[in-house]
């Protein structure tokens, strides 16, 4: 019996854990006028890793996740109608009545939600740490650098509400500033294997940055790039750096920024869970074990019991945030989803040669909203028109392959690049559309398509006759990506692996294959809107 008491129990208490969430309710999100953004977004004419602006795509997100969002002056009546307010980069402190108003604000259940960045002095950490000195959170006069090249496998997410389901949250943090959490937060994001570099004062010429090199004496070890803290009814989230939030980065992080906003909102019994999780924790622990020692007196079968005291214990901490994921809508952009749960070859970091930030640039510039994504059987009926599948490493499973066809059928394309070292990975997908690649390297050549040149790398030809197959780009007489219609959509296969690499569109400091560009921005409009030039 007391083994059949146990087992319920711990059905319970998982069944609790696993359907808890905070739903998808929408958020209205405030971007104070006194707090100067740039809300550029990818335009033509303006090429490489700076020329995207910084903030301007996620008013675009928040419309396209259900939220909404309104820019104006901290007053009562505005923040009466709004449930979080986001500050990025605070250049200038707060008056003090409209500092009051924030607090009065977080105190009746509002969320506040700042990013900041590296070094900050009087712009930036002071009027930022000035805001959240209630709750002791702070921006630290640094800069959090992995020992590691980047992040990617640097960071750790704690069992916090916003670190829960952390894998899917933001791999292409920066370098912003090391965060201090004050007695009253919770880091939720770690960065393992940093140090904390201090800024200089007398590198004004660059920000203040220090030597980004790590010297004896340096905070070293476990460095907090991110911390919240409940405040009266409401809470405060502080992350060190603003990349989560930026245009270049969202398409990754876009999970976690949902689940911080309806951890913000919240004020279900989760919120109560969560607020007062260690006390309830320590108290679970007291009853349980005074109960199994004075039952395991007399009745040693009881000691089967303590399974039940870690389990209770996890499934309390686990009742807390969900993954916070909202359908995401086409709006203003149009959907395009890149795969990489199929071992792509690109760099994770945005803008190194073998990177796609250029490609998620160029998504941009010609209307579509980029989102990673692990499969194509992930997605909606009508939820996107672009699938991008760029050097894969792993196959596609049957399953794939037929949502990638219906996908097809129905309006959409899927555009994939790949050479001869990855085609074994595409060819049952290449071979249901009925085009296939030739073992014949061509190597880096001048192609010609939409009238003008396209750039190819390590190209290879693509073969493939019947209807609805025609020649896109040709290279040395040869084909070397041809379009496939099936349906309302199709396929459009690229011989080259490396065709969407930045080193093949654009990159760092304005470097720039304006032939490719050109070439993409011309592809997009003739499939997407057919008679443009």
């Amino acid at each position: 019996r007391p083994a059949w008491v146990s087992l319920g129990l711990l059905a319970v208490t998982a069944l609790v854990a696993l359907a808890a969430s905070y739903g998808d309710k929408p958020v209205r999100v405030l971007l104070p006028e006194r707090n100067i953004l740039d809300q550029g977004v990818p335009q033509h004419g303006r090429y490489g890793d700076r020329s995207g602006g910084m903030f301007g795509f996620l008013p675009t997100y928040l419309e396209s996740t259900g939220h909404t969002w309104r820019r104006a002056a901290i007053r009562r009546e505005i923040l009466d109608s709004i449930d979080v307010i986001f500050i990025a980069n605070l250049l200038e402190k707060f008056p003090e009545d409209e500092r009051n108003l924030i607090w009065e604000f977080v105190e009746r259940g509002g969320g506040l939600l700042i990013v900041g960045d590296h070094t900050g002095t009087d712009a930036i950490r002071e009027p930022t740490n000035d805001l959240l000195s209630p709750t002791g959170l702070e921006l630290n006069f640094d800069t959090a650098v992995p020992l590691r090249r980047s992040w990617v496998a640097a960071k750790s997410y704690l069992f916090h509400p916003l670190g829960r389901s952390g894998g899917e949250m933001d791999a292409e943090l920066w370098l912003g500033a090391s965060v201090t959490a004050g007695p009253k937060g919770e880091p939720f994001v770690v960065g393992r294997g940093a140090f904390s570099d201090p800024g200089d004062m007398n590198n004004k010429a660059r920000s203040y940055l220090g030597n980004l090199a790590y010297d004896p004496g340096e905070p070293l070890g476990d460095v907090v790039l991110a911390a919240a803290a409940h405040w009266g009814k409401g809470k405060a989230v502080l992350h060190g750096d603003t990349s989560p939030y930026q245009n270049g980065t969202i398409i990754r992080s876009y999970a976690m920024i949902n689940r911080t906003l309806h951890w913000l909102t919240d004020d279900s019994w989760l919120s109560f869970i969560d607020r007062w999780r260690s006390e309830l924790l320590l108290l679970l622990i007291g009853i349980v074990g005074t109960v199994l020692v004075v039952l395991s007196l007399s009745q040693p079968v009881w000691m089967m019991t303590a399974l039940l005291l870690p389990a209770l214990s996890v499934g309390l901490g686990a009742m807390i945030a969900g993954d916070g994921q909202a359908e995401w809508k086409t709006g203003t952009y149009r959907q395009a989803l890149i795969d990489e749960g199929h071992g792509s070859m690109f760099d994770l970091m945005a803008w190194e040669p073998k990177s796609i930030g250029g490609l998620q640039y160029n998504l941009m510039r010609t209307g579509f909203s980029p989102k990673f994504v692990d499969s194509p059987t992930d997605m909606k009926p009508g939820e996107a028109d672009l699938y991008v599948i760029f050097a894969p490493t792993r196959h596609f499973s049957g399953e794939e392959i037929d949502a990638l066809e219906q996908f097809a059928e129905r309006g959409g394309w899927v555009l994939s690049a790949a050479g001869w070292n990855t085609y074994p990975y595409v060819r049952d997908l290449y071979d249901r559309f009925g085009v296939r690649l030739e073992n014949v390297p061509l190597g880096a050549a001048d192609g010609a398509a939409f009238g003008g040149t396209v750039k190819m790398a390590d190209a290879y030809p693509v073969a493939g006759d019947g209807a609805g197959i025609e020649t896109l780009i040709e290279a040395f007489q040869t084909p070397v990506a041809k379009v496939v219609r099936r349906g309302q959509g199709g396929l459009i296969a690229i011989g080259d692996s490396q065709f969407f690499y930045c080193k093949n569109l654009e990159g760092q400091n304005e470097q720039v294959v304006m032939e490719n560009v050109r070439f993409f921005r011309a592809l997009m409009e003739a499939v997407f809107r057919p008679g443009a030039s």
